[in-house]
């Protein structure tokens, strides 16, 4: 997880997958054929998978929970909103547009973000050879004393309406450690 490469070079400070100790989720979608949509699927460095909710609408409400193993706090959740596997499929299915994320289970650290409705562009390399453009919650912005996180919840709050599929997808979650600048 520690490998040389581009990916570790643009995110140097990202908590290891073996660091992520369970992903739970409120749903998921059933598989259909060779596509199946686990939660794992966020964490893989794959732009060709993503987890998708099951609910019967657009997903509003549910939701991913990440266990984490770590001893330092986070200063940012960077995020692959959608299905980018292509860009006909990014637009068919459901993005997320409001996300809550939760520390620890506590309401005080909790807050709502915004991300962007941008195609974030794989064109069939591994995601570990092209810069991704990922979307940042920047922590600080949100909350002004954060804890070390135990589990870390993001819920849909709003969606950007799929054109084809009633579902809602996210690609990638990387979370980032607090450094020295």
């Amino acid at each position: 997880d520690r490998s040389p490469g581009p990916f570790n070079v643009l995110f140097p400070y990202r908590v290891p997958t073996n660091l992520i100790t369970y992903i739970n989720k409120s749903s998921i979608l059933r598989s259909h054929g060779r596509y199946s949509y686990g939660t794992r699927k966020m964490t893989d460095k794959d732009g060709n998978t993503c987890w998708c909710e099951g609910a019967r609408s657009w997903g509003i409400g549910q939701w991913v929970e990440f266990g984490l193993d770590i001893k330092k706090p986070l200063e940012k959740i960077e995020i692959i909103n959608g299905l980018i596997k292509n860009k006909h499929l990014y637009y068919a299915n459901g993005r997320i547009k409001k996300i809550r994320v939760t520390i620890n289970g506590e309401k005080k650290h909790s807050f709502i973000a915004t991300l962007e409705d941008r195609f974030a562009g794989y064109k069939g390399c591994p995601l570990e050879g092209f810069i991704c453009k990922y979307q940042t919650i920047h922590l600080h912005r949100y909350l002004s004393n954060i804890p070390v996180p135990k589990k870390i919840k993001l819920e849909i709050v709003e969606v950007y309406p799929g054109k084809k599929y009633k579902d809602t997808c996210i690609s990638e979650v990387l979370f980032i450690y607090e450094h020295a600048h």
